[in-house]
């Protein structure tokens, strides 16, 4: 970490445009390249320079992701068929509005 902050990483809160965006990656990048960074911990370091915004958003990001780790198989499945049947039910509708059509 005291050999990252040498090189006086920008902090990053929101980006206004998709080229701040982009511009900070592009310095972050240049960074870790230059600190021969693992990828490992690229993100780890990216992530400690999150603030405001950013960092509202990855801890969300990050809550939903565990969250999605954590679920059953059983549940991932009673989705999936879910999804399936709503699928099934909505080309049936769709199916039935063109035989009205006719």
């Amino acid at each position: 970490l005291e050999r990252f902050n040498k090189q006086k990483p920008r902090s990053f809160e929101k980006a206004t445009a998709p080229v701040d965006a982009k511009n900070w990656i592009s310095h972050m990048k240049k960074i870790f390249d230059v600190m021969g960074c693992e990828d490992a911990f690229r993100t780890r370091l990216a992530v400690y320079k999150f603030e405001g915004d950013a960092l509202a958003w990855w801890k969300a990001y990050k809550s939903t992701l565990n969250h999605l780790m954590c679920i059953p198989f059983a549940d991932v499945a009673q989705v999936a068929n879910a999804a399936r049947n709503y699928e099934i039910l909505h080309e049936r509708d769709d199916d039935g509005a063109e035989r009205l059509d006719k």
